[in-house]
């Protein structure tokens, strides 16, 4: 009869130690739920972070270091020279334009950009559309902490702290200006009709494109095909 009651009382402690456990078990599985769910929640909300802006400052990517991960410096002027190389740019930009415009236009076309506090305006309205159009083209979108736009030593700028593939990285310079300069251009061009409007935002943004004009011919000639492009202050680096 002991042994019996000693089985019986063992078999209620062996339920309990059962029970025990599938307890541990369940709450170990809604801990692992909880990590799984917390996790996705940061990646949402990670992808719902959008772009930075900064005023007069590049910004800093101190987890980019361009000599230990194998990229290649290119050759390329000071900031503060490029933007002094951009005057014949526009210049010269300025002449082909109006000159275009005022053969097939003829006495209907005058070339002239800003001519009244309106146009001022316009031209402040053409800035944060140039510079997205610029942004679209970068990974994620705006949806990305890593793309920058601000200014710096009074030139405005946008940039993705990350690479990007050469082709993905002249498309980017190159969008702003076809869009807003090179296609109103050629609309006037064929259309034959003088719209004041639509010149004056090819002549205002081919200024604001002087700058991507030239680093383009610098990336497209310095960095070899296939490459990958980074930026790390005002400088530009390559690898494959």
């Amino acid at each position: 009869m002991r042994s019996k009651g000693w089985v019986k009382d063992n078999a209620f402690n062996l339920n309990e130690i059962l029970e025990y456990y599938k307890k541990i078990y369940q709450f170990q599985h809604c801990l692992a739920f909880m990590k799984i769910y917390g996790r996705l929640k940061l990646e949402k909300g990670k992808k719902a972070c959008i772009m930075r802006f900064l005023f007069e400052k590049l910004p800093e990517n101190n987890d980019f270091d361009p000599e230990n991960e194998g990229y290649h410096a290119i050759n390329e002027p000071s900031f503060l020279k490029r933007c002094l190389m951009t005057i014949p740019v526009i210049l010269i930009s300025m002449f082909i334009i109006g000159l275009m415009l005022k053969i097939r236009l003829g006495a209907d076309y005058h070339l002239s950009m800003i001519d009244s506090f309106q146009d001022f305006v316009i031209l402040l309205a053409l800035v944060p559309i140039h510079e997205m159009l610029h942004v679209i083209v970068f990974p994620d979108k705006i949806s990305s902490r890593d793309i920058f736009i601000g200014t710096y030593r009074g030139a405005i700028y946008a940039t993705y702290l990350w690479d990007i593939k050469k082709e993905r990285f002249l498309l980017g310079f190159n969008i702003a200006d076809h869009c807003l300069t090179v296609i109103p251009v050629l609309f006037l061009m064929i259309s034959n009709i003088n719209y004041p409007l639509l010149s004056k935002i090819a002549i205002m943004n081919m200024v604001l494109s002087s700058l991507d004009v030239l680093s383009f011919y610098g990336i497209l000639t310095k960095i070899p095909a296939n490459a990958k492009i980074q930026n790390k202050d005002s400088r530009s680096y390559w690898r494959f």
